[in-house]
């Protein structure tokens, strides 16, 4: 079961839901998900749906949405059927990016960015070549951060990887992705940056679901680890 708590304020309802990164259909949380979907519909009068990342992509069943965007793609289907709209507050990477950047320095802050994407390739994607799936992040980092002469390359990435922790990066290694994302594991180097940009995310999105919640019926999906802080700020709400 995952983490999943129930507020209200001016009479209208909050679902949060904690989900695990996932493609898999067969994962019993799509189940439990859709059972608190179909349990909030049932008594919200004006729903509106907070996710993490946006898709635009339509679906025609279950099984696509979720094998094609995971949670994002499937909560997005069960909304499209009853015409609720869909929403993203996370904050816009070019502000988040420059944060980081004035904080630690522009390369741990991309490296951050390059490690956080290799791994949800290895919690969601599991298939293709890594270094085809990051290429495309790298250019949105390029086009979000406005940053001249800085080399957003995996060549660049290698290297910055060396002058950090001082040997060859290695794609293979799952369990240094999963250490290097973790905020938690003390001997994380870029802890403090990943802390600072879960706090920076963590904001927005709060600040954005308080703007709804006046008006609307709000259910949340969102990463599990996130719960702690939405449970805190929006719990303490009037």
């Amino acid at each position: 079961m995952f983490p999943f708590f129930e507020l209200q304020r001016n009479n209208h309802i909050l679902f949060w839901n904690g989900i695990q990164h996932s493609r898999d259909e067969s994962h019993p949380q799509f189940q439990e998900l859709k059972n608190n979907w179909e349990r909030f519909f049932k008594i919200a009068t004006s729903p509106l749906v907070v996710v993490e990342h946006q898709r635009s992509k339509s679906y025609t069943n279950e099984e696509e949405s979720i094998k094609n965007g995971g949670e994002v793609g499937f909560i997005t289907f069960l909304a499209d059927k009853i015409t609720a709209p869909v929403k993203c507050f996370e904050p816009d990477r070019h502000y988040e990016m420059n944060h980081l950047a004035k904080l630690f320095g522009k390369e741990k802050t991309e490296y951050h960015y390059f490690a956080r994407v290799i791994t949800q390739w290895y919690k969601v994607v599991k298939n293709g070549s890594i270094k085809e799936y990051i290429s495309p992040f790298l250019k949105r980092d390029q086009n979000a951060s406005d940053w001249a002469n800085f080399d957003f390359s995996i060549n660049h990435m290698e290297q910055i990887h060396k002058n950090l922790f001082g040997n060859e990066l290695n794609f293979n290694d799952k369990n240094f992705f999963f250490k290097i994302d973790d905020p938690n594991c003390e001997d994380n180097l870029l802890k403090d940056v990943v802390l600072a940009s879960d706090i920076y995310r963590d904001k927005s999105i709060i600040e954005g679901i308080k703007t709804v919640w006046k008006n609307n019926d709000i259910f949340i999906v969102y990463g599990k680890d996130h719960e702690k802080a939405h449970r805190d700020e929006l719990s303490g709400l009037n």
